[in-house]
């Protein structure tokens, strides 16, 4: 359906930098669909050149549960009161909405609208009828003629043209589960979108994006979660039932030969890339696997011999390059292979692999200036993927100037200055929010503007972390971090207090700082201030008074995950192993399964008596930090498991046996 208002000029055009789309509106019984068709945009398409940002309007229930995106046609004269959820608002110059009416019954409908956000001037509207048998022709169609008004590439979007609606329907199923989720900090639902993309094979076997996107999606759940086999396990079963239904899709090959070469499986990733190969000669990941498969078995040479013949074959290919690089590193060759790297990303800007293996020798070098010039260039590269920008932020907000290791050569030796530095992050994380939802993004944003002495904007992303991911441990920090600016003395005497308490100290000194932490608790009625009194009353074994402290801490920060790993000690020392359980269970799901979280339930675990469950739950800790700690507590889970000398036996029986 055209539109009977202006449509934009060249000047118009121009300044339109940066598109949002809407999750459509949908009918009750199809949600989900127009967040998935507006994810489908987000991941694979563009405006002018820049990626389409993700507007997820959130709404919850009456009982404050889990925020839930809202889909819904927002025409010009309502974006203004709902722009709050979306990119800020200066930096939106398009906004893309529409209404989905599926065909599952019949014929369905899709409208499609953009306009500018601040003059409310509409650009294009356009609607269509849609088919089940050709809906994604006639999804694709309707969206390429807003080319009239906005310059806008579908890219591998475009491939929905091949999908009748049983496929489609499936695949934006998916695309919505794949969606970032900030309280889980990663996709809303892997697993679940597995499911749906076998479907998509399976009715559209032919196709090359279910397919594709299958391969994709399994590989990402695997490297996600790389000691996680049953996750392994259900994306390799997903894959051999699409090979079955589609035996002429390479990619489904080629991802089973990378997952297998993922879990050891040299000689069965073989088999499957020789098979792909047959099939897509000419396909660079299928050879770069070939030579990951030589590297494992020690065969570097005849790896770089694969890769020089793959070349011919595919001439400049970035993915062969990088995996030469990566041949000339285990060659012991580091600085060929930064060189190598580094003119992979000089001709091809922001190339993921090349990038993440660059990260890799800085995160295993701890070389931080390797870590601020990538940084920098992905801060500048506009393209580069946002699973990347993350996992380069995340590396830089967790590295220091002062353990720099200084490198032969390369730019940023030196280091950056702190307000380089801010302002870098800055850009990352902002980048990082204004395509999504994203809790950590808009957290370490405000902390990188607290950097910058901007500490209004500070506030706000705080508000909005507290408002996207409530009673998490990022909304615990937000809260540490808003105090921090309110109440700057304060904030310092605490952090003063838990360092002093975690010192050597006399009783005398324990006491006074309890009396101090006291005082600014009940001055500042924060998670903090009552976890420094808890820290300290433990520190006294004054475990009722530890308790009642830390409890008030979690009572005002749900996801204030230290106050539950200290809880689980303190409920150990009072019996009550249940209780200590309990907050274990609930730092795990607010951090992850970290070393340190696993060692913690293992403690409560010994305490419940399951034994079984509290070895295999510290061998999982020692496999991610085999510190003296954890082989001591190791060592003690075991020995209380051995059987009972006759000595001990008699002891217990006579209720003489030593209490810990």
């Amino acid at each position: 359906m055209g539109s009977d208002e202006p449509q934009a000029d060249s000047s118009t055009v121009e300044r339109a930098r940066r598109a949002v789309v809407v999750p459509f509106a949908v009918p009750e019984d199809s949600k989900d669909l127009g967040l998935g068709i507006a994810a489908l945009l987000h991941a694979f398409s563009s405006v002018f050149g820049h990626n389409i940002a993700l507007a997820q309007l959130l709404s919850r229930d009456g009982q404050g549960g889990e925020p839930r995106p809202i889909e819904a046609f927002v025409p010009p004269r309502t974006w203004s009161d709902l722009a709050g959820a979306a990119p800020p608002h200066d930096e939106v110059r398009c906004v893309i909405t529409g209404q989905l009416e599926p065909p599952s019954e019949g014929r369905g409908s899709l409208r499609v609208l953009v306009f500018e956000p601040v003059s409310g001037k509409v650009l294009a509207d356009e609607e269509t009828s849609l088919t089940s048998e050709e809906a994604g022709l006639e999804i694709v169609a309707v969206i390429e003629q807003l080319r009239s008004a906005i310059d806008i590439d579908l890219g591998a979007a475009r491939d929905i043209a091949h999908l009748g609606w049983d496929a489609l329907e499936s695949v934006l199923f998916a695309e919505r589960c794949i969606l970032h989720n900030p309280l889980r900090g990663g996709a809303h639902d892997r697993l679940a979108s597995l499911l749906h993309l076998e479907r998509a094979v399976e009715a559209a076997p032919e196709a090359n994006l279910p397919a594709g996107r299958l391969a994709a999606v399994s590989l990402d759940l695997v490297l996600a979660s790389p000691d996680d086999e049953k996750l392994a396990a259900a994306a390799e079963r997903a894959l051999v039932r699409a090979v079955a239904d589609a035996p002429t899709q390479a990619s489904l090959y080629e991802a089973l030969g990378a997952l297998h070469m993922r879990r050891g499986s040299v000689d069965t990733a073989e088999k499957y890339v020789h098979a792909a190969l047959e099939r897509a000669p000419k396909r660079p990941r299928l050879h770069a696997i070939a030579a990951e498969a030589r590297r494992a078995r020690g065969d570097l040479a005849g790896a770089r011999e694969g890769l020089d013949h793959a070349l011919t074959l595919c001439p400049d290919d970035p993915l062969l390059l990088t995996e030469r690089a990566v041949t000339s590193l285990e060659q012991g060759d580091k600085m060929e292979a930064i060189r190598a790297l580094t003119a992979v990303l000089g001709q091809h800007p922001g190339f993921p692999p090349a990038f993440m293996t660059l990260l890799g020798i800085a995160t295993r070098d701890s070389d931080v200036a390797l870590v601020e010039q990538l940084a920098c260039e992905a801060a500048e590269c506009q393209d580069l993927p946002s699973e990347v920008a993350r996992r380069v932020l995340r590396l830089l907000t967790t590295t220091t100037t002062e353990s720099t290791v200084p490198r032969a050569e390369g730019p940023g030796a030196a280091g950056m200055a702190p307000r380089e530095r801010a302002e870098c992050m800055v850009r990352l994380a902002s980048r990082l929010v204004a395509e999504g939802t994203d809790a950590w993004a808009e957290l370490t944003l405000a902390r990188a503007k607290v950097g910058l002495g901007d500490l209004g904007a500070a506030r706000e992303h705080l508000t909005n972390v507290e408002s996207l991911a409530p009673a998490s441990a990022l909304a615990a920090e937000a809260c540490r971090t808003r105090f921090a600016i309110e109440q700057p003395r304060a904030a310092r005497e605490l952090e003063d207090v838990v360092r002093a308490v975690h010192a050597p100290t006399e009783e005398h000194e324990l006491a006074a700082l309890s009396a101090r932490a006291k005082t600014l608790a009940i001055d500042n009625d924060v998670w903090t201030a009552h976890f420094a009194l808890g820290m300290a009353e433990r520190r006294r074994e004054r475990w009722n008074e530890a308790r009642i402290a830390l409890e008030a801490a979690v009572s005002r920060s749900p996801g204030a995950t230290p106050a539950h790993l200290e809880l689980v000690a303190v409920h150990v020392a009072l019996g009550s192993a249940q209780k200590a359980l309990e907050h274990a269970d609930r730092a795990c799901a607010l951090e992850g399964e970290t070393a340190k979280t696993l060692a913690v339930r293992a403690t409560a675990l010994l305490a419940a008596s399951r034994h079984a469950d509290a070895r295999e739950t510290i061998d999982r800790a020692l496999a991610l930090d085999a510190s003296d700690a954890n082989r001591a507590l190791s060592d003690r889970i075991r020995k209380s498991t051995e059987p009972l000398g006759a000595l001990a036996r008699i002891r217990m029986a006579l209720g003489l046996a030593k209490k810990d």
